[in-house]
């Protein structure tokens, strides 16, 4: 794990191996102006259209030139899609998996918890976009028991990218009756959720092989990242994997 800049694009690689390319998108590197400053990625916030599409198009060529690129209509669900040649991008659902090679499976977060996850042969590849709402929902755990209908789940890595940190994650006392007391900090009568911990304890239970924690906050670091919580109008980042 460790950043890496390739065309004037910056990103945070997770995976290193020739089977397999998998990393982040910086907030570097792109033409986005504002408040998108300046490699926003996302398809769905107000920043130009154009610009967005540029801004794609240079990561891709960068990090997985020829891939085919695929991604969902992101909802906080608990949706689970295989991927293979017939499927429609901006289908509904926050996480896929595919056995095809040559296929770019992408996730956008700005504050959420990104989680890309392949086999030790790179065989069989996954990606999910999990907040609270997918959390209480165990997206985490049915996208896995999906995944084990091909592979054991022991064989598999995970690893989870930049989000939010529960020094930042402020939620409201309503919030108490969703997750274990375990997972809040409270500070002067406010509470913050710890939700890298509750994604890890997911794949930790569903028996995952290995978890990769690359433990970066997103509201933290402004220079590197975008982030809903902090400021509001934001860009987004891209967490994508692919099987060479």
């Amino acid at each position: 794990m460790k950043f890496q800049n390739n065309k004037s694009i910056s990103y945070l690689e997770l995976v290193s191996n020739p089977l397999c390319v998998a990393g982040v998108s910086t907030r570097n590197g792109g033409c986005s102006k504002g408040n998108f400053y300046s490699l926003n990625v996302g398809r769905n916030t107000a920043d130009s259209i154009e610009r967005v599409q540029k801004n794609r198009n240079a990561l891709f060529n960068a990090v997985a030139p020829g891939f085919k690129v695929v991604y969902m209509q992101q909802m906080h669900s608990d949706i689970v899609h295989m991927v293979d040649a017939d499927f429609t991008n901006n289908t509904e659902g926050d996480a896929f998996f595919t056995q095809e090679r040559g296929i770019l499976l992408t996730i956008a977060t700005a504050d959420c918890a990104p989680i890309v996850i392949h086999d030790e042969d790179f065989s069989i590849i996954a990606a999910i976009h999990c907040g609270w709402r997918g959390a209480q929902q165990n997206i985490i755990q049915k996208t896995i028991a999906q995944l084990g209908a091909y592979v054991n789940p022991e064989l598999l890595v995970a690893h989870i990218g930049p989000m939010i940190q529960q020094d930042y994650y402020e939620v409201g006392a309503e919030f108490l009756d969703i997750f274990p007391e375990e997972y809040f900090k409270t500070l002067h009568d406010k509470y913050y959720l710890n939700l890298n911990t509750i994604v890890e304890d997911a794949l930790v239970g569903s028996d995952i092989g290995r978890i990769v924690n690359t433990r970066i906050g997103t509201f933290s670091q402004p220079d590197y990242f975008f982030s809903y919580r902090r400021d509001g109008e934001t860009g987004r980042m891209l967490t994508y994997i692919g099987l060479l």
